[in-house]
């Protein structure tokens, strides 16, 4: 067996002309077919999944005014069954709702709290009632009982309130007065 050269022990190995002439080579070969094509996949899953919510409406609008709208409801009927002395409804409007009360139950309706707008105010957020019959505006009345009815005496039997602020969203409502998301 040969022993190295003097000159050979005195010169790292990292600066031989063989292996900086590799390293060189390989550092100006660019990227491999591996990379590129999971750049591509990367690139392609961000797109899809995240760009939308960026350039349109969010949908995630129309399921947080869905749950505030059910809470709300939720709200004014647990009021309606803990005061029997008075009759409660949710007025409804393009610019937002309003629970009032009233102790005749016809006419003197009082507000409960301030008219609270949509959540969003940068785009239109209109609920639709009755079952797919569009209307803007209305009132949800909730009896000491616990049941509701839309306007006047149109009790609800399986109604539906359809909430579309980018995406369209339900809200069910059972004959016996749960509200829920569909």
């Amino acid at each position: 067996m040969q022993l190295p050269s003097k000159a050979a022990l005195a010169k790292p190995f990292f600066l031989s002309k063989q292996l900086s002439h590799a390293c060189h080579q390989r550092r100006h070969s660019g990227f491999t077919l591996v990379e590129l094509v999971t750049t591509m996949i990367l690139l392609g899953i961000l797109a899809v999944t995240a760009l939308p919510r960026f350039i349109g409406p969010s949908s995630f609008s129309a399921y947080s005014v869905r749950s505030e709208f059910i809470s709300a409801l939720r709200q004014l009927q647990q009021q309606a069954i803990s005061n029997t002395d008075q009759c409660y409804r949710m007025d409804v409007t393009p610019a937002g709702y309003q629970s009032e009360a009233s102790t005749d139950c016809v006419n003197n309706f009082v507000a409960v709290n301030p008219r609270l707008p949509w959540a969003d105010n940068t785009r239109v957020l209109r609920v639709y009632s009755f079952n797919g019959v569009g209307t803007d505006n209305f009132v949800v009345n909730v009896s000491q009982n616990g049941t509701i009815q839309f306007g006047a005496n149109q009790s609800c039997n399986g109604c539906s309130i359809n909430v579309v602020a980018g995406d369209k969203v339900n809200i069910g409502i059972s004959t016996e007065g749960y509200i829920y998301a569909r």
